[in-house]
């Protein structure tokens, strides 16, 4: 956490093509169940010295909102994008409120990098490499998460594991050139729980699947590149 060896995250030198941090820069996800939003914000939190771009996740279920997030990425000088912390607000409706209203239940999941021992991690290389495995995050106890480079040169039809619960259409829009990146995701604290996160060049993060149960997240809609009009209908 040198913050020589950090950029300032609204006017880079260099940025993430997998992982584009531009200010109004925003992504839907849907599975059916639940729904993602994420809006890079035109806020930043400073954090031991590294000024850090402010990203908001709002999940809901059934429509009702039931988490607030707040993430807090660094951009590194070779373009690698840090996570320095969050301040995650879960939400509840009770069964009897007039009006009913989510309210805040709790903040589990909240950590700061050097707050009582947590650290940062990496959520996106600048330059991604096979088999390169990395910290994502690290709170003892609550945030342990750590990546896998699968594939830098993902494209649908070419690997039969890396394509489980892949929505073709999806993987085919955005991954034509070859160029996707696939990380998968595992935690100490679930290591059951198992995961396949895919982005591309421009676009960011657009498919999370579950190998194992065969459920997908995919991607509905993005503002920022000229194939978030083209995506597929959930």
């Amino acid at each position: 956490m040198d913050p020589a060896l950090f950029q300032d995250p609204r006017s880079p030198s260099r940025t993430n093509p997998w992982f584009p941090l531009d200010v109004g820069n925003r992504w839907v996800f849907d599975d059916g169940d639940s729904r993602v939003e994420i809006e890079v914000l035109d806020e930043t939190k400073r954090i031991a010295g590294i000024d850090c771009v402010v990203v908001n996740d709002r999940a809901f279920e059934e429509g009702v909102l039931v988490e607030d997030t707040d993430d807090w990425f660094g951009l590194r000088t070779d373009g690698s994008v840090e996570y320095c912390g969050e301040l995650a607000r879960d939400y509840e409706v009770f069964e009897g409120d007039d009006p009913e209203l989510p309210q805040l239940v709790e903040i589990e999941g909240s950590f700061k990098a050097g707050v009582d021992g947590a650290k940062s991690g990496t959520l996106m290389m600048g330059a991604p490499r096979v088999g390169a495995t990395y910290r994502q995050e690290w709170a003892a106890g609550s945030a342990e998460d750590v990546g896998t480079v699968l594939s830098t040169t993902y494209r649908y039809g070419q690997n039969a594991m890396l394509d489980q619960a892949v929505p073709q259409a999806l993987a085919e829009l955005f991954c034509a050139s070859g160029d996707c990146v696939v990380v998968a995701d595992t935690t100490t604290l679930e290591p059951a729980a198992y995961e396949h996160k895919f982005f591309a060049r421009g676009v960011g993060l657009f498919l999370e699947t579950k190998p194992r149960s065969g459920r997908f997240v995919p991607l509905v809609a993005c503002s920022h590149d000229a194939r978030c009009a083209q995506l597929p209908l959930p």
